[in-house]
Order: C-alpha cells, then structure tokens, then sequence
C-alpha cells in the first residue's frame, strides 16, 4: 500500500500511520532507554494491544498519529511516530509526543524536521492560533535544546492542559502562535513611524454595549462637548503625517461611534486622498453606515471596513449592542456587500465578534451566519479594562502576563484633542506621550517615554508603568494574529470551533 503523504519536508516527510506499520512500532519498543524516555518503561505492549490503541486513535477527532518518513517517495524509511493528541478548540491547546525509532537516526536533525513539519500541520489545518505543549523528562537535555530551538519555552505544568497527573520530574514547554521569534519592531521602519495609527474621530456613541467600558462608566472618561468630534485641523495633521509612510495603516475607529461625527464620512475620504496607497480602514458600529456612505468609501477604495456585530439574532445583538436596531444593521452590511461586489471593489469587510457571557453558546452559529455575507468574521476576547467590565469567567489566552505587549512596538492612538496615547485601551488617557498640535507622530513614537516603557516591558518590568500597572487584559493580546494579519489573511481558511 501507497504511504498517504501529509507534510513534505527536505529530508523527511510526515504520512499517515497505518495498521501494517504496527510491527515495526512494536520491534522499536524493545529499546529500553526509548521506552524511558517516551515514558512508558514497564509496559507490557503486544500486537493486540497496538492494534487496539491504533483503532481508538484513528477515531478520535481530538488526536492525529503520522509516521515519520526518511528519504524520497521512492525509497522510503519508516523511523518514528508523531502523536498529536489533547486537540482541544475551546482551550485552543494540543499536545504533541515524537520519537525516533532506530538509534542510528537519532541525533541527526529528522526529529528536529518532523517537529517542523508537525507544528506547520497544527497551524495550517487544525487551528492556526493552537498552543502546543510539549514535555520531556528533566534528564532529556537534548530533546530541550531542540525544543528551545524550535521556540518553545518553559511554562508551569498547571497553566496549561498537560497530559499527566503523577510526580515525575519534566520541563513542561509550550509553542505560541502568538509570540515573535523576539520582541521588537517588525521591520526598521517600523521604528520610525507606527503601523498603526487609530483615528479617534468621536468620543460619542448611539449605542451602550455592555461589553463598552465608557458605557459602563456612563462615559464619564470619555471627551465632552464640541472637543469629543475630531477638527480638521487635527485629522488634517493626521492624514498629512502618515501619507509619507506606506507600510502605515489609518484605522479610523474611536472610543465611541466614529460615524456619529457629522463630517465622518468627509473626513475619510479626505484620509484616502492624501494617502495615496488607500491603507485606511474603518471600524464602526454599522448603525450609521446607510448605502449612500457606503457607496462613497468604496469609490474611494477604502482597504477595509469592520462592522461590530457580535451576534447572528435580534434577541442577543440587541441585548449586548444596547440602543441598536439589528435589521437595520443587517440590512447596512448586506448592502455594503453588495455594492462592493456589483462594482468590483477590492475593499475587504469584516465583522467582529466579541466573545461573551451574553454570546458564548451561541458562537458555532454566529460564524456562520456572518460567514456566508462577508469576507471574514473576526472573534476577539472580552477585555476588562482593569476591571471595569467583569468577566465571569477567564477565557483561553494568548499570551503569558510576563510577555511584552505589542502595542507598543506597533500602534498609538490619537484622540480628538489630539493627545497621542500609547495604549490604544487607554480610556482615561493615562497614557498620553504629547499632543500632535506640539510634536509630531514620528517624535512621539520615538521619544524617550515610549522607548522607556518599551524597555520595562521587555525586562518584565511593566507594572512600574502606571497606564499597566494592573491590567489584565495584555494575556489576550498577540504578537502574530492581530488587525494586520486580519486584513492580510487568505480568508479561504475557516477555523473550525
């Protein structure tokens, strides 16, 4: 029987396992020291048992079992096993156990390879945003120093869903797909100037989300009066600043509706003349996106528009999304699709989905809804806002609270008065580095304040930074699934739930 190939790699390729490899899987088992180190040294394992556990794997849809092949397609070697096992959606965790079955094999870099090839299979086909975990003996110093090399990083065994409940001294590792190769700027010009910057043209909104913490703080934070619209001359300043740098994108969002600013729509379009490469997007609550505005920023070829939906019924949108009319929204977002579409646009569109008390059974269904309408549906976690919204529960996160955030490295805020904050989640403006009416962007972003909270966040300092001290919310941020992969992202891939 033809080996079914899954992953090709230069030396080794994974296939899948199959019954007739079960003898060879049992030969290996005869070698003492791989059966300490796999763990499993005084078990009694014969043909009858390996077919059993073959059987029960293959039906699993938590687990995948490939063999490890050396050489071309024409003269294969089978040498060991990759066992991905504990897949688990929710969680967004598996676990992942590899061995090389002849010793002459070992030490050679095909483990090494396999392990490539196997978090590139997780990524690419079960989940891209999966944590893998990884354990080993503590003895194990060679398996460690492959695993470091691959990235993986030391964790605590209770953080994570680890296969094992007894005393045996390990390292526990876990696999971010959310951590960097190393923290920093992404490109040198990224140091110059942000890849982002958010527009906050308004400070107020038609709706009261309950997720919203200026909703929940009856907007006492929030600016008031004639300075909660953004001037012209502000957003002049803006769109002329960042119009110089084409890896830059204007995200016109807001700490409250930004198409309640009654020149909203005049000002965007504005922003997509000056920046010539048309690297805007908007984000908006769909209330007030009406056809007539909708047609006026495709002409204009704006790069994205995101709607906020977070549900797929009347009853539940309009139980999160307070004051809003949940067919009229429905309605904005079908017709901006099809305007799009009739005139061929390029402009991507988007929903997101906060994950929610109010929402969190109901998820499966909301994605399919949106998907079948628009281009992609972005689901985000429930921030806390250093708790002022209450989350009932602790939801899955990306990010270890010692990592640094990566907002600093890549976005700031600018509000209507033209203060310059540094964290995007600032609602008190706590993190104000100066005003763009004094300075510019590009000194703001450089200046020595920014560099030194860059600084306290890579030494694992943060909570010396006021605007940090306390907050919670930096775990359910990522290095690599964020806005610009959003916007990049071939959306033909559909994660599963």
């Amino acid at each position: 029987m033809e080996d079914k190939y899954i992953m090709k790699g230069e030396n080794i390729n994974l296939a899948e396992l199959t019954e007739n490899d079960l003898e060879i899987n049992l030969q290996w088992m005869k070698d003492n020291e791989l059966r300490r180190l796999i763990e499993r040294p005084n078990e009694e394992l014969t043909l009858e048992k390996q077919l059993m556990w073959f059987n029960k794997v293959r039906n699993d849809p938590a687990r995948r079992v490939f063999k490890i092949m050396l050489g071309n397609k024409q003269e294969p070697q089978y040498i060991g096993n990759v066992n991905i096992f504990g897949i688990d959606y929710n969680r967004l965790e598996a676990e992942i156990g590899i061995f090389i079955g002849y010793p002459e094999h070992r030490a050679k870099g095909y483990g090494t390879e396999a392990l490539r090839l196997t978090i590139k299979y997780i990524w690419q086909e079960i989940h891209p945003c999966i944590k893998i975990r990884i354990k080993m003996l503590k003895e194990n110093i060679a398996a460690y120093r492959t695993y470091k090399k691959l990235g993986f990083v030391e964790c605590r065994k209770e953080d994570y869903n680890f296969f094992c409940d007894d005393e045996v001294e390990r390292i526990y590792m876990v696999l971010s797909p959310h951590i960097p190769e190393s923290f920093g700027f992404r490109f040198p010009l990224a140091k110059t100037f942000p890849q982002m910057v958010v527009c906050g043209l308004s400070f107020i909104c038609n709706s009261r989300c309950i997720h919203c913490p200026n909703a929940a703080t009856n907007f006492t934070a929030s600016i008031k009066g004639r300075d909660a619209f953004m001037s012209w001359e502000i957003l002049k300043k803006v769109a002329e600043e960042c119009a110089g740098y084409h890896h830059n994108l204007i995200r016109v969002s807001s700490c409250g509706e930004v198409l309640t600013h009654p020149e909203a729509i005049e000002m965007i379009e504005y922003l997509l003349d000056v920046k010539q490469d048309k690297n805007v997007a908007l984000t908006t609550n769909g209330s007030l996106l009406t056809p007539d505005k909708s047609e006026r920023l495709l002409k204009r070829r704006i790069r994205s528009i995101e709607v906020s939906v977070d549900a797929a019924t009347k009853e539940t949108f309009e139980k999160i999304r307070i004051g809003l009319d949940f067919e009229k929204v429905l309605f904005n977002i079908k017709e901006l699709v099809r305007l799009r579409n009739e005139n061929n646009y390029n402009t991507k569109i988007m929903v997101s989905i906060i994950e929610q008390e109010a929402n969190e059974n109901e998820l499966d269904y909301i994605f399919k809804f949106w998907e079948e309408i628009v281009d992609d549906v972005l689901i985000r976690k429930l921030l806390s806002f250093k708790g002022i919204i209450k989350r009932k529960k602790e939801y899955s996160t990306y990010l270890h609270s010692t990592v640094p955030c990566p907002f600093l490295w890549e976005r700031v805020l600018i509000d209507s008065l033209g203060n310059v904050r540094g964290c995007v989640s600032d609602i008190y403006n706590t993190s104000c580095v100066g005003n763009i009416k004094e300075h510019s962007i590009e000194e703001l972003w450089q200046s020595e304040l920014f560099n030194t909270w860059r600084k306290l966040h890579i030494q694992g300092r943060r909570e010396e930074i006021p605007m940090c001290k306390g907050c919670i919310d930096l775990e359910y941020r990522s290095w690599n699934y964020n806005y610009f992969y959003a916007l990049d992202k071939d959306v033909s891939f559909k994660p599963p739930f």
